[in-house]
């Protein structure tokens, strides 16, 4: 469990928009423009508009949870207290990213040439 520090600057990722989310066979990426990428390696939560929130354990088939993303806007990112990250996006989604692997990276979030690994 690495985790993301509650101190971690996530302000860069305001106003991302999705572009894109892309399916491998051992992880879920969603690209934004601005050169911001999340690669998610663990279990995540949704949350879409008035829905309940739903966990999933980001596996392939999972990744259909996250195309109602597609083309929205973040407007709130932190650090969870558990170490995960909570993102908020302009159509009230809700995306919550849990850091709960041991022994390997849970989720990284890479910005240009800046890497950050939780």
């Amino acid at each position: 469990m690495y985790g993301l520090k509650s101190t971690e600057d996530l302000s860069f990722m305001l106003n991302a928009c999705v572009s894109q989310i892309v399916v491998s066979q051992s992880a879920l990426k969603i690209d934004f423009d601005q050169q911001i990428r999340l690669t998610i390696f663990s279990t995540f939560a949704m949350k879409i508009a008035d829905q309940a929130m739903m966990q999933f354990n980001g596996s392939t088939e999972d990744a259909a949870a996250l195309f109602p993303l597609i083309g929205d806007v973040i407007t709130a990112a932190k650090a969870t207290t558990s170490g995960g990250l909570h993102l908020n996006f302009k159509s009230g989604a809700l995306l919550e990213v849990f850091d709960d692997s041991k022994q390997y990276e849970s989720f990284t979030i890479s910005n240009g040439d800046q890497l950050i690994v939780a």
